[in-house]
């Protein structure tokens, strides 16, 4: 066998660089397809524990409503299992956007009839203390 010739030494640190940079470009290339891959995998994951809990919110309402359900034969009554006696159903102050907490309604908007807006009630049917009211209020203006 015959002995290799020796190379001069820029030759050999010539493919050491070229060697070096193709190392780097194919360990960069190997990088990013392995943050795709990872990237994939993330957001498949994040993806199904957002499904995941939905699920375990919609199984709660349901356990809650069957709770509900549960207690208003238990206890024989008709107005808890009324779909209006729930606590959405009533203005909140906690601001549930289900209750009503956004508009800030009182107290009287969840009673019908009793805003004076709604009902004019005759002035026959009203309260002495009413009728005396107006009373003074027409006074006052009057002695003005």
């Amino acid at each position: 066998m015959a002995e290799p010739r020796p190379r001069p030494i820029p030759t050999l640190l010539g493919d050491a660089v070229r060697d070096t940079q193709e190392l780097v470009s194919k360990e960069i290339a190997l990088l990013r397809a392995e943050m795709a891959e990872g990237l994939h995998h993330l957001t498949l994951a994040m993806s199904l524990f957002m499904a995941a809990g939905v699920l375990v919110v919609t199984a709660l309402m349901v356990w809650i409503l069957a709770l509900v359900k549960g207690l208003a034969v238990l206890l024989q009554s008709d107005a808890l299992a009324a779909p209006s006696s729930g606590a959405c159903s009533r203005p909140s102050p906690s601001g549930c956007p289900c209750g009503g907490g956004a508009r800030r309604r009182s107290r009287a908007w969840s009673r019908p009839g009793r805003s004076g807006n709604s009902v004019r009630t005759p002035p026959s049917s009203r309260s002495a203390w009413m009728n005396a009211s107006t009373t003074r209020k027409r006074r006052s203006k009057r002695a003005k």
